[in-house]
């Protein structure tokens, strides 16, 4: 998915859908995705049902983040944000966790006072630096204090202490009452050494974004041998009056099951007079029914009947089946 876009505008991005394989352009210049305001049911391209959306602005949202596999914190955001005076990036960011401090928060700016140390830092995963906590006060982590991430280095803006994260922790203590029924809530687990915090952020499509797609095949078509004829059937067999799973008393059918992709079923009598001949065409399914019709549309007469299953490279199996009346 080619996605052409110059502005972060609204509106403005387009995309294209090519099949790389075949080099078949399946849509051009398309504006039907989605956003946070704006839903549009997923147009169906090649066979595939395509949901893409795109965001209005460079933002972080709380619902985005999450904890890596593994890790056993359960501590959350109250508040999370690029604000006025930050800078958005297009980055995404872990917050790594440790048992011992790690990492100093310093006093309104990076050159401040250390007010306290902390058991975990803050990464940008783009380009792999780790930001300086800075806080406006406070001697120890706590859910009071505000935490801003300076960084150096961005993959799109020049220049140092930059500004660009905003957030603010929250967790449940170990014996917190809840005020209106009393009743005590269950804590959150503190994070241990490993545990990663995950924060996506959400980045509008621009000019020169690629989204590839890989599909696989459902299933894998192979060449009918000997052996793979071994396995065809008749059921049931022998047949009378109605199988079990006729619900319709005037329907009435035989079934022929595990039969190579493509294939012809021929049906005699036992002095060799054809009653009908069956094409059966199936990747996914290897039966096919018989209704108990004759190729010129009687009912087939009690007695035995001998197939033949063909399939498309000559490869044949004989067999006998019973109809009892």
């Amino acid at each position: 998915m080619d996605v052409d876009s110059t502005q972060l505008v609204p509106g403005s991005q387009t995309y294209s859908i090519i099949n790389t394989v075949s080099g078949d352009t399946l849509v051009k210049d398309s504006k039907q995705y989605s956003t946070d305001e704006k839903q549009v049911a997923p147009p169906i391209y090649d066979g595939i049902s395509w949901m893409i959306k795109t965001s209005r602005d460079i933002s972080v949202n709380l619902d985005d983040v999450y904890w890596k596999e593994g890790s056993v914190g359960t501590y959350r955001f109250s508040s999370l944000k690029f604000n006025s005076n930050t800078v958005k990036t297009r980055s995404d960011y872990e917050i790594r966790f440790f048992n011992e401090p790690v990492d100093s928060v310093f006093r309104r700016n990076p050159g401040g006072r250390l007010l306290h140390l902390v058991p975990f830092q803050v990464w940008n995963t783009i380009t792999h630096h780790k930001g300086t906590l800075v806080s406006l006060r406070g001697d120890e982590w706590n859910q009071q204090y505000t935490y801003q991430v300076y960084e150096d280095t961005l993959p799109d803006i020049a220049g140092n202490e930059i500004k660009t994260l905003v957030f603010k922790w929250e967790w449940i203590e170990p014996g917190t009452v809840d005020p209106n029924t009393g009743e005590t809530l269950p804590a959150d687990t503190r994070p241990q050494e490993g545990d990663v915090m995950v924060i996506p952020v959400r980045k509008p499509f621009e000019h020169g974004d690629v989204f590839r797609v890989q599909s696989d095949d459902v299933f894998k078509v192979e060449a009918v041998k000997d052996t793979t004829l071994d396995n065809v059937k008749v059921v049931p067999n022998p047949y009378i009056v109605h199988a079990s799973w006729e619900k319709d008393d005037f329907v009435r059918k035989l079934q022929f099951t595990n039969l190579p992709d493509k294939c012809w079923i021929h049906i005699f009598t036992v002095v060799g007079e054809r009653v009908i001949k069956i094409r059966h065409e199936s990747s996914s399914d290897g039966s096919e029914d018989w209704n108990l019709l004759t190729s010129n549309r009687q009912d087939a007469a009690p007695g035995l009947y001998v197939y033949v299953v063909e399939a498309d490279n000559g490869k044949k199996i004989t067999g006998k089946f019973v109809l009892i009346k």
